[in-house]
């Protein structure tokens, strides 16, 4: 089965990577381990190979694994994801892991551009006793976000707001973090299909005339 899903992929995937996602497939569809499979290859539910199939499908279109499966690890968080989410970057888990590095101490925390929410709950489980906040201006998703603070037992603050209109700022906090649009519009030509097709165009791209809005 894993061989014929790593060839199924082989003109878009190494066969690394596509071994990477065949295991990402089969924790989504049967919860099953690395280890559970390579023990019990030779069960049952080996036999059925649809969902397998419908997978590599949708990544030949260059749809990300993380919105197929609908979720993604963040800083030891189960986040889950949609078309109105970006899929978070492992560099913002760096951030993550600077931020609890540093001597701040926090008693009120803004998520500017909220997105998922994985953010502001990375930073709440770091700061605890802090009030964290989370704003954005797609309720689409502001309503996941709520929904991920839920599935990770976090209380986290979530509303819709346009970050660039500061009077919709009404307190001061002791700590701003946010990974606003950056990518101007005419650099989307050489971006990957992945991206462009389907990551949520508002939350990556910022008009060629002023691409430093959000700074």
């Amino acid at each position: 089965m894993k061989d014929s899903f790593i060839q199924g992929l082989k003109q878009n995937y190494s066969s690394s990577e596509a071994e990477q996602l065949f295991y990402m497939a089969i924790d989504h569809l049967w919860t099953l381990s690395r280890t559970d499979y390579l023990r019990d290859s030779g069960k049952e539910w080996e036999k059925d190979t649809s969902g397998l199939h419908r997978i590599v499908l949708r990544l030949l279109q260059h749809e990300p694994i993380q919105y197929i499966i609908g979720e993604t690890l963040f800083y030891g968080l189960r986040i889950k994801l949609n078309r109105h989410t970006l899929i978070p970057r492992p560099e913002t888990e760096e951030l993550m892991e600077r931020i609890k590095n540093s001597d701040l101490q926090p008693e009120t925390i803004l998520d500017a551009g909220s997105g998922s929410g994985c953010i502001a709950l990375a930073l709440k489980r770091i700061f605890p006793a802090a009030h964290c906040t989370g704003v954005d201006i797609s309720e689409g998703a502001l309503q996941l976000a709520r929904q991920n603070a839920v599935l990770n037992g976090l209380e986290v603050s979530f509303r819709q707001m346009d970050i660039l209109k500061s009077e919709n700022l009404q307190q001061s906090f002791d700590l701003i973090v946010s990974n606003p649009p950056y990518v101007a519009e005419a650099e989307k030509e050489n971006m990957s299909a992945g991206v462009t097709d389907h990551e949520p165009y508002t939350a990556l791209f910022v008009p060629d005339a002023d691409p430093l809005v959000f700074y």
